[in-house]
């Protein structure tokens, strides 16, 4: 009996790294350094488009810039859910619903912990600028003296 409720456990724990996606199992990725390379190697415009939209909001041409642009970023984001899932952006395209898309994404997210993991990041980077600012500034200083 207790055998018994403790693999329901592991498989739902298991579950939770799965979707369906496309009438396909799939499983939501580790996000490893080669991952990463390889979404930073494709994240070219997706920036740039939000950019350009958010600027446009006052304009008389907003519908139109954020319909073109929100064509541009389901682009975008279908070449980033391709590179993470291995599959081809066409098989995406006819086989995956914007549900689907939606979960894989916000699954990854949670799975690769992205909010901690942006704090680290400005944390540490934050350090990084502040102690290269005080070596530079010390430089500064002895040099000039």
């Amino acid at each position: 009996m207790m055998k018994g409720i403790f693999n329901r456990a592991n498989n739902s724990a298991n579950n939770a790294d799965y979707i369906d996606f496309g009438g396909n199992r799939i499983e939501i990725p580790k996000l490893t350094i080669a991952k990463w390379r390889l979404l930073f190697d494709r994240v070219e415009t997706l920036p740039s488009i939000l950019i350009n939209i958010f600027s446009s909001r006052n304009s008389s041409n907003f519908s139109a810039t954020l319909i073109a642009g929100l064509g541009l970023v389901l682009d975008e984001i279908v070449e980033l859910v391709s590179v993470l899932t291995g599959r081809e952006r066409e098989w995406i395209e006819e086989n995956v619903d914007h549900n689907e898309l939606i979960e894989f994404i916000t699954k990854t997210a949670e799975k690769n912990d992205f909010a901690s993991a942006v704090k680290k990041f400005s944390a540490a980077f934050g350090k990084w600028v502040k102690n290269g600012a005080a070596m530079q500034e010390k430089s500064r200083s002895t040099s000039g003296s």
